[in-house]
Formats: structure tokens, sequence, C-alpha cells
């Protein structure tokens, strides 16, 4: 399964993506997307289930095992959560986050409000878990001390 997320102050002509500037890659079969990243992009890559080297030397690699740092997520918010490893995609965010050079704490409010918007209703409940795997990833790539700041306002609120 693939998804293109376009983004952009201008107008956007077409939601299909030729050469993205970052390319995310959950999976193995997602491998086969690597040619597309555009020369000078930057690659994110779950190690936790790819253990093969991308074919590119022209593009920055960064490498996170996001299932295993979702695997190993733990307290209240996981209330309830049999699998943690649902929220892979959300580590895989704070990685993106911590990457892009993103201040978490100051997006500590426009996150939660993009997961509301998202899980509603019954759904409301993993909010918090993804709070925390966002949290996770983005600990992983900038370290531990803005990662917890964000965690304790995230779950403060």
């Amino acid at each position: 399964m693939k998804c293109y997320v376009v983004a952009s102050d201008e107008e956007i002509d077409s939601p299909i993506v030729e050469e993205p500037d970052v390319l995310v890659v959950m999976n193995t079969p997602s491998m086969d997307f690597v040619p597309m990243l555009k020369k000078k992009g930057t690659l994110l890559m779950n190690t936790s289930l790819i253990s093969e080297e991308p074919k590119r030397g022209d593009v920055a690699i960064v490498k996170a095992p996001v299932t295993e740092l979702a695997a190993r997520l733990e307290g209240p918010q996981l209330a309830g959560v049999k699998d943690p490893t649902i929220a892979a995609n959300s580590v895989m965010f704070g990685v993106y986050l911590a990457v892009t050079g993103e201040d978490l704490i100051a997006q500590t409010e426009l996150v939660k409000e993009v997961f509301a918007h998202f899980l509603t209703d019954r759904k409301a409940v993993f909010i918090p878990l993804n709070m925390s795997a966002v949290d996770r990833g983005y600990g992983f790539i900038a370290g531990g001390e803005s990662a917890r700041r964000f965690s304790q306002k995230a779950l403060a609120s």
C-alpha cells in the first residue's frame, strides 16, 4: 500500500507525487519506491521490518526501528491497547518531525489537534497512545529531554 501526502504553501495541481522530497518506507515491499525519491531527498526507513540497504547514495538515509519503539511503549496511555505496534506510524511521524527540525514542544497542540480530527468517537481513546508514539520517535532522533517535555505536556492537556 502507498500513500501520498502533498504539502505546499501554493496551490496543488495534483496529489500524485513523482519525485518526493521525503519517502517514508515502513516495510520491505515499499523499498520498491526508493527510486522515485528526489536526489538529495530524505529516506526514512523502519528498520524493524526492513533489513535491506537502499541502493541510493544520493539521498539522506534515516533509520529507525519504529515498530520496535512502538512495541516498547508503556504507561497509562496504553490502557485497553492490546498491541501498541498499531502506533508505529505515529512513531515514524515523530522521526519525521525530528528530522525536519520541528520544535515538538511548540507543535504539541497541533499534533494533538490532528489526532483528534482523525481519531474520533470510540477511537479517541488512542490519542494518548499516538501522542506517546510521536514522542518516542522524536526522542529516538532528537534525544530524550525535548521529547520528555513534549510527552508531559501532551499527557497533561
